[in-house]
């Protein structure tokens, strides 16, 4: 039986994580696209991926710049294209406001281990997050962003809590992911109410007067007394719907 040397062992060490660095290489995050089978899916789920594949929200991706100043944002693997999605993304187009914002998703997204280009991947999920929202002015833009960082840190919570081995770990886990979950509902509810997603509507229906002077708001059905009377005259009214 062969033993094998030092430098042996060393040799094959090298080829194996060799192996795995270029296997690790590859994009395991490539989707391919079949706009060709689009029309068999329900007519929600095109309307949805038609607004996808054409783009109407811009998504940049962050990454290595490779010009020695760091990451760069780009569009198609071009810059200037790179801002013009991030302004799509954030919703605004006032230039500081725009990299502010970026910097805080930088933040929140990376750790002091990451190196650039785990960054750069980390920031761009987030960037797809934001875009995913469409936000369309500052206010929206700034709970986009928040609500995106909410997320990452509850997911996180969650991580911890799964691999928790003692019952205060867990407890301190649950707690925070709990109390992140409650912060990220009043998120919801907030930028929602923003746009006017949590106000009544009003729906224009029928009130009849009758001779008396009293009124009847709603659909009038005929054949009650009274409902129909002569002299009774048909108004518009409104009405609130939830």
């Amino acid at each position: 039986m062969s033993v094998k040397t030092k430098d042996k062992v060393d040799e094959d060490l090298r080829k194996l994580v060799g192996d795995l660095k270029e296997e690790s290489e590859k994009d395991f995050t490539h989707i391919e696209l079949r706009r060709d089978r689009v029309d068999e899916m329900p007519e929600r789920a095109q309307e949805r991926l038609s607004k996808i594949f054409d783009d109407e929200i811009a998504s940049p991706v962050i990454k290595d710049a490779n010009d020695g100043a760091g990451l760069g944002i780009f569009y198609n693997d071009d810059e200037e294209l790179g801002l013009l999605a991030l302004i799509s993304t954030f919703g605004v187009t006032y230039g500081d406001f725009t990299v502010q914002q970026l910097n805080g998703l930088l933040l929140a997204s990376g750790t002091a281990k990451d190196n650039k280009e785990e960054l750069g991947k980390k920031a761009s999920a987030d960037i797809n997050i934001v875009a995913a929202l469409e936000p369309r002015d500052a206010v929206e833009s700034m709970l986009a962003v928040q609500m995106t960082a909410t997320h990452r840190a509850i997911m996180k919570a969650a991580q911890q809590l799964n691999h928790a081995e003692m019952l205060d770990q867990s407890n301190s886990a649950a707690n925070r992911m709990t109390k992140l979950m409650n912060v990220y509902t009043r998120q919801v509810e907030t930028l929602n109410k923003h746009r006017g997603k949590g106000q009544q509507k009003m729906t224009v229906e029928h009130v009849h007067v009758n001779e008396g002077g009293q009124a009847i708001i709603g659909t009038v059905e005929g054949g009650g007394r009274g409902n129909s009377k002569k002299g009774g005259q048909p108004h518009a009214a409104l009405r609130s719907k939830d």
